[in-house]
């Protein structure tokens, strides 16, 4: 199964906590956020996510590079912000965008190994 989180938003609600840290990696409970969404997506049998990326986008690359294990996690670099209208979203397919489908987004990849 595959799932799209969206996570390039800047976190300005959470301003200036958000200033210098994107708000998937704010810790709760000295976990990011982004590593307690991917580990729970693995729990519900996700093995591959798509990680749309804007804010900051070089701090959460380097997070999930020095990450190990699944799910399998590709990103999607966002220019420009956009909207993303809910009945788009989906937990099979991703999210389209205005030009693009999940499918067709460039993205990077980092595949896991790790199994627990």
């Amino acid at each position: 199964m595959k799932a799209f989180l969206l996570a390039a938003g800047t976190g300005s609600r959470l301003r200036p906590i958000t200033d210098h840290t994107p708000k998937c990696l704010l810790p709760i409970g000295g976990t990011p956020l982004l590593d307690l969404w991917l580990d729970a997506l693995h729990r519900a049998e996700v093995d591959e996510v798509l990680v749309n990326l804007h804010y900051l986008p070089h701090l959460v690359l380097r997070h999930l590079q020095a990450r190990s294990g699944p799910p399998a996690v590709r990103t999607a670099f966002e220019p420009e912000l956009l909207a993303v209208p809910a009945p788009y979203v989906t937990t099979e397919i991703g999210c389209r965008t205005r030009s693009s489908s999940w499918r067709s987004m460039p993205t990077t990849s980092r595949t896991s190994t790790r199994t627990s």
